[in-house]
Formats: C-alpha cells, sequence, structure tokens
C-alpha cells in the first residue's frame, strides 16, 4: 500500500493529479482492485481489468468537454 501511496504523492507534487489525501486515495484504489475481482466476469481479461481500474481511477467517469 505504501507504494500506491507514494505513486499518488508524486503525482501530486507533479501536478499530474489534483490534491488529495494520498492515504485515502490509496485506500480506494486497493478496494477498486477488490471489486473488479470479486464482480468481474469470466471473460474479462487481466490487461482489460486493469486499463479500467487505472482509468476510471485516474480519469473518472466524468465526461470529459471538447
Amino acid at each position: 500500500m505504501a507504494l500506491v501511496r507514494k505513486a499518488i504523492v508524486d503525482g501530486i507534487e507533479n501536478r499530474e493529479f489534483r490534491g488529495v489525501d494520498a492515504r485515502m486515495a490509496a485506500e480506494l484504489f486497493r478496494g477498486m482492485i477488490r471489486a473488479a475481482n470479486c464482480f468481474r466476469s469470466k471473460d474479462d481479461s487481466l490487461d482489460y481489468l486493469v486499463a479500467e481500474i487505472i482509468r476510471i481511477f485516474t480519469r473518472g467517469i466524468a465526461r470529459q468537454s471538447a
């Protein structure tokens, strides 16, 4: 968990991520991984799950303005 928290802190410091509570964000990220593992379809590939978790965690689900 410390590695994920550090990656989030680094992202905040590099202005890649907005300022958030890095500890809480790391816990939420871990929760997303657990949920994906519990609720995945038998047809979901590992690559698909990883890409979706990263995309949703870093970008959210908000519609991007053009």
